[in-house]
């Protein structure tokens, strides 16, 4: 993918070998996009959480990796995921990207990326939690060509994406 700016994005599933990529895309974040993401004050991020966002059955949990195109060993700028629980019929997803790659349309292709491969496995939607003061991600949201439903509780805003039944059935 070629953003707005000229830079070059891969997008592909995460894979188990991508442990290390994975921690470094975190401790190359700041405190602060850490904490948006993640909605607390994370220092670490333990083996067995990243276990969790690598292993993905592509049905009921799917992260995809954004990773700069080029020459030299791949470095992971973002990731992006969905996780569905039992009895719920709209995974959460969740977006991590890199401080230096912010602000450049990378969240919006992820996005639209994870409705295409969500109605491909004919989800209903997505839901996500969003921190009031995270204004990029809520405007992500909302340039969402789907329909999308948004309401502020105790300071996040619940967000609520719902796929169009006549797209998801092509």
């Amino acid at each position: 993918v070629t953003l707005e700016d000229g830079g070059l994005i891969m997008f592909r599933p995460l894979r188990p070998t991508d442990d290390a990529l994975v921690r470094d895309l975190f401790y190359d974040t700041s405190e602060n996009a850490v904490y948006q993401r993640f909605m607390s004050a994370k220092r670490t991020y333990p083996r067995d959480e990243r276990d969790a966002i690598v292993n993905i059955d592509y049905s009921t949990t799917m992260s995809i990796a954004a990773s700069r195109w080029g020459p030299g060993p791949e470095e992971l700028v973002a990731m992006a995921e969905w996780r569905l629980t039992p009895g719920d019929d709209h995974p959460e997803v969740a977006f991590l990207v890199r401080d230096d790659w912010q602000r450049r349309g990378l969240g919006t292709l992820l996005l639209n990326y994870l409705v295409e491969l969500g109605m491909e496995r004919g989800l209903k939607g997505f839901r996500a939690e969003v921190l009031a003061e995270n204004q990029g991600m809520l405007h992500v949201f909302q340039q969402s060509s789907q329909q999308v439903r948004v309401r502020l509780v105790d300071g996040a805003y619940d967000v609520l994406i719902e796929f169009d039944p006549e797209e998801t059935r092509r």
